[in-house]
Parts: C-alpha cells; sequence; structure tokens
C-alpha cells in the first residue's frame, strides 16, 4: 500500500483564528446501526470475518473465523467457499456486509492540503494534484475523498486537509464478484487505515499526538493522528514476511552451517518471536543468538525508518513527537516485538484497542484476543459511518439507490392507495349517515304533519263527544277502552259514531316499527270485538303511504249496552 504524507509545510499553528471543522471522522455512533452485519477483511495474508449483532443498543461479536489466502483462481474458488461455508455454518441471516481489502500495488492513501474550494469540486483537484502518483489509471481508478478539516493558517489562507483512496478497479472487482457471489449485498469498501480511525474515535484512552504502526505481509504503516485525526502517512519496508525471509539465511557455527526452510523459519519466528535471552536454545537446538543475528537487520530498519518519521513529523508540522505508538495487523502478533520497540524507541508501546463498547461472549475471549490485531480492521469497519470513505463502484452505489428509490415510490404508492381508500370509506360512511338522516326527518316530518292534522281536528272530536253523549252507550266508559286497547305502533286520528246505524268508525295510522302491520290490526280488532260494546269490527280500507300504513275500520255496536 502507497501511502504518502503530503504537504506537511501547511499544517496549522494553534491560533485564535484557527477554525477546525471536522467532517466524517467524528464519534461513532453505534446506536445508528442495530441491525447485525457481515464484515470481511480481505489481506494480502488471511481472509478476516467477523460477525456483529446487537442486544438493545450493544454490538456483540456473534462469531469470527479467518483463513490463509492462496494465490490464483484456486485460493479465490476456496476463499469463496470459506465465506459461504462461515455464513451458513453461523446461519447468518442478514445481506449486508462491509469490505475491507488491501494492497501495496492497487492502493494509493495520501493526505493531501488543498486550498479551500466547494466540496464538489475536490476529487478534481485531487486527481490533477496527484496524476503522478498513482501508478495505474488514475481516470479508471475508484477513489474517494474526505475532509478532515478545514482552516485558515497563519497567512489567512483557508486551506482543507484531505485523506485521499484510490484503488484499482480490476483489483476491486476481483473481490468484489467473490462476496457478492456469496449472497452478500456489500454496502461499503474501505482500508485498514481508515478502519483503524473509527477505533481510535472511539477509543478514551489516547493521547493528543500519537502514532498507529500497521504491520502487514508486505509493507508497514505509520500513520501519526492529532486529535483522533490523521496528520501524516509513510510506508515502512518492514513486514511479517520479511522477517520470516531473513529467518531463511545461512550462518556458519561451530555446529557447521545453519540454514532454516521457509516453513520452519516461520514455526519459529511464531513460537519465540524476537528471542529476549542470547545464550537460549530454541528448538531443534537452534541458539537464539543466531535467530536474532538473522532478524536484527529488519528489526534496525524497522526503528531506524520509525524514528526518521516520527523526526521528519515533528520538524515539519512543529509538535511533540508521538509518546504513544499503537501496534497492529497480523505482523504485530511477532512476540516481544512491542518490548523491542519500546526500549529502541523510548515510547509507550501498546496493542490497537478494540472499540469499548462491543461485547466479546465469555466462551471466544481467550481465542480472540490471541488475534486481535488479526480482527482490529474487520471490527473498525463494522463501524463505521454511511459517509466514510466508500470505495464500492458507481454503478453498485447507483442500483442501490435505485432500488431504494423503488421501495420508496413503492410505499409511497401502497400508503397513498390506502390512504385514498380509507378517505373513501370514511366518505361512504358519512353518506349513508346523511341518508339515513334524511330519511328519519322526513319521517319525523310526516309525524308532524300527522300531529297538526290531529290537532285541527280535535274540535270535531269534542263534537262527536257531545252527540255520543245523547247516545245510549256510555262516551267515557268507552273512549277509555278504547284508548286503553290502541297499540303502541297505532295513532287514531279520527272517530265517527253513527247514532242511527249504531256502528263507530275507526280511522288511524299505524308506523313501521318493526312488528307486521296486519299482526297490530287483527290483534286491535279482536280486543274490540272481546269488549261488551263491540259486536264485530270489520277492516274497511288499509292503504301504505309516506311510510306509514292508513287504515279505517267499522265497528257493529251491541243493541244493548253494558250498565254501568
Amino acid at each position: 500500500m502507497k501511502l504518502f504524507s503530503g504537504k506537511i509545510k501547511g499544517l496549522p499553528q494553534k491560533t485564535s483564528n484557527s477554525k477546525a471543522i471536522f467532517s466524517g471522522l467524528g464519534k461513532l455512533d453505534f446506536a445508528t446501526h442495530k441491525k447485525k452485519l457481515i464484515s470481511i477483511d480481505w489481506g494480502e495474508s488471511f481472509v478476516k470475518i467477523v460477525y456483529i449483532g446487537y442486544k438493545g443498543a450493544i454490538p456483540v461479536l456473534l462469531s469470527y473465523d479467518l483463513k490463509k489466502v492462496l494465490s490464483g483462481q484456486e485460493g479465490l474458488t476456496e476463499i469463496k467457499s470459506f465465506i459461504s461455508d462461515f455464513l451458513r455454518r453461523n446461519d447468518v441471516s442478514t445481506k449486508e456486509a462491509i469490505l475491507t481489502v488491501s494492497s501495496p500495488d492497487s492502493l494509493v492513501i495520501k493526505l493531501i492540503t488543498l486550498s479551500s474550494i466547494p466540496e464538489k469540486e475536490i476529487p478534481q483537484a485531487v486527481k490533477w494534484q496527484l496524476k503522478d502518483d498513482v501508478q495505474f489509471d488514475i481516470e479508471k481508478a475508484l477513489m474517494d475523498t474526505r475532509v478532515l478539516r478545514e482552516y485558515t493558517d497563519a497567512n489567512g489562507v483557508k486551506k482543507s486537509d484531505v485523506v485521499c483512496v484510490f484503488a484499482k478497479r480490476e483489483f476491486v472487482d476481483k473481490y468484489l464478484a467473490i462476496v457478492i457471489g456469496c449472497g452478500l449485498s456489500v454496502t461499503k469498501i474501505s482500508v485498514p487505515l481508515i478502519n483503524y480511525t473509527q477505533i481510535l474515535n472511539c477509543s478514551s484512552d489516547n493521547a493528543h499526538i500519537f502514532a498507529v504502526l500497521d504491520i502487514g505481509y508486505n509493507e508497514s504503516t505509520l500513520c501519526v493522528f492529532r486529535d483522533n485525526k490523521p496528520c501524516f502517512m509513510r510506508t515502512l519496508s518492514f513486514s511479517s514476511d520479511k522477517v520470516t525471509q531473513s529467518l531463511t539465511g545461512a550462518l556458519m557455527s561451530d555446529k557447521g552451517k545453519i540454514e532454516l526452510s521457509l516453513e520452519k523459519a516461520e514455526e519459529i519466528k511464531k513460537e519465540f518471536g524476537i528471542p529476549q535471552d542470547n545464550s537460549e536454545v530454541l528448538k531443534d537446538n537452534i541458539p537464539a543468538i543466531y535467530i536474532l543475528s538473522l532478524m536484527r537487520p529488519q528489526l534496525e530498519n524497522l526503528v531506524k525508518e520509525l524514528r526518521l518519521s516520527l523526526n521528519y513529523f515533528a520538524a515539519n508540522s512543529k509538535e511533540d513527537q508521538p509518546s504513544l505508538l499503537y501496534v497492529t495487523g497480523g505482523g504485530a502478533n511477532l512476540r516481544n516485538l512491542s518490548t523491542y520497540l519500546a526500549g529502541e524507541l523510548n515510547v509507550r508501546i501498546e496493542p490497537l484497542p478494540l472499540p469499548e463498547c462491543i461485547v466479546i461472549q465469555e466462551k471466544d475471549k481467550e481465542n480472540f484476543f490471541k488475534n486481535l490485531n488479526q480482527f482490529s480492521s474487520a471490527l473498525g469497519a463494522a463501524f463505521m459511518k454511511q459517509d466514510y470513505i466508500n470505495l464500492v463502484p458507481y454503478e453498485i452505489k447507483a442500483q442501490k439507490t435505485e432500488v431504494r428509490q423503488k421501495a420508496f415510490f413503492r410505499i409511497i404508492a401502497v400508503t397513498s392507495v390506502a390512504v385514498f381508500l380509507f378517505l373513501l370509506f370514511i366518505a361512504n360512511f358519512h353518506v349513508n349517515d346523511y341518508k339515513k338522516r334524511v330519511a328519519n326527518a322526513k319521517l319525523q316530518l310526516s309525524i308532524i304533519e300527522l300531529i297538526k292534522d290531529l290537532n285541527t281536528k280535535i274540535e270535531v272530536r269534542e263534537k262527536l263527544l257531545v252527540a255520543i253523549q245523547r247516545d245510549r252507550a256510555p262516551v267515557y266508559g268507552l273512549l277509555k277502552l278504547i284508548s286503553s286497547l290502541i297499540p303502541k305502533e297505532m295513532v287514531l286520528d279520527g272517530l265517527f259514531f253513527d247514532r242511527q246505524k249504531q256502528f263507530l268508525t275507526l280511522k288511524g295510522i299505524i308506523l313501521e316499527e318493526g312488528t307486521p302491520i296486519e299482526d297490530v290490526l287483527t290483534g286491535f280488532m279482536g280486543q274490540l270485538e272481546k269488549t261488551s260494546y263491540i259486536l264485530e269490527a270489520n277492516l274497511v280500507s288499509s292503504r301504505h303511504a309516506n311510510n306509514v300504513q292508513q287504515f279505517e275500520i267499522q265497528c257493529d255496536m251491541r243493541l244493548e249496552t253494558p250498565k254501568k
């Protein structure tokens, strides 16, 4: 991975008019995720996978695994099987994946300083300034930039510190095809340095100035941070593989020539690391002093490059040298490396910490912390905000945007139809309600009209009473009897008594309230015939009008009325 320091001379001093605006590299907001995801870190020597879920708002490491990367198409096929097996074995339900890639020849990361320009013009300005530093086609490359801060320097010029990442398109497509082929949807593509930034942003133990040494398979990266923001980067030649290769050299001893195979060298490196006791005898009677002699050129070169880089940073930025150096990456597992560096550099050496909020299950803790340096990058990527560096190709971003837009419009359409149907239901409900109200109003109006007619006939009734009183039948007894027999559904509006022919005529209406009208009339006439006054009751007429049943009953009176 080619890392450069960019323009260090333009770093601002701490003046009263300096304005720092940090964009995209702020504190982590873990509560915004709350869903399971897969993070895959595809390095040069190993592929690492972490599966993270949430218990409430707390992230939990559900599972993890790593596998050695083999070269060629056979290796890609084996990695695809490894990822698919991991998904199946852990019953992974999510399809969202974050991919981290690294390669010295296919990635370029730079920190540069630009004059303050509109954000949309930054990509073109970066391409123009770095066109000679990128060894592959910069126009076809995948790239992303983020403004780390904007400030005004001592001369009053507005400037921006920008981190830029370029990736060779064919390099990314190769890994992207494998992950997508496993049924995953890649939402972000990152690089280790950006992932480490996420971890450091949520650490409470960082100094004002500190550094991170990422020891990879082919090379190492040194990055200096100021207030948790990268401000200086440099590539170092030291690497895990070069240490192994150095142990395959030949040395002459009193026992003859000592020469280790590559497999034996890797075995000794993993088991013993950097020997601390020169008199110690290692595996297969190999003296520790010989191993240290073979390693010393690589270790001394690492210390030399670190000193030069840190001195250069301090001289150009007018800052103190970092007092804290975090070590991470697969090569950081080299035993006694931290002790060696601390003694040579006189700085505090610490392993890159875990995100403070994540929970590691008890059954996995011991084994996981043995491989912590291997999984740091994958863990950092899992908590990266959406607006961080993202190398996902434009067409995939556009496709995801189109899918989201279609889903959004589909939701809008379904919601609109649901709202329309609800409003239609409400409208129909109100229409039916108003129809019922109108029908009730008409019925009430007809009843009012009938009542008015009854009022006009009161005088006729009074006259009838006077006429009846002159007859043999007891008027008030007859009226009380008829009044007691009238059903609740019936209203009488006419009563006529023929004194000569001795018959009584009753006129009225029946309200339609559920009881059949024929039953009401039959019952009423039957009750009349049971009285001592009525001999026979006959229905003369019956007709329906205005929601009521009008009727006329004629009753033959008995010749002899009962005595009082």
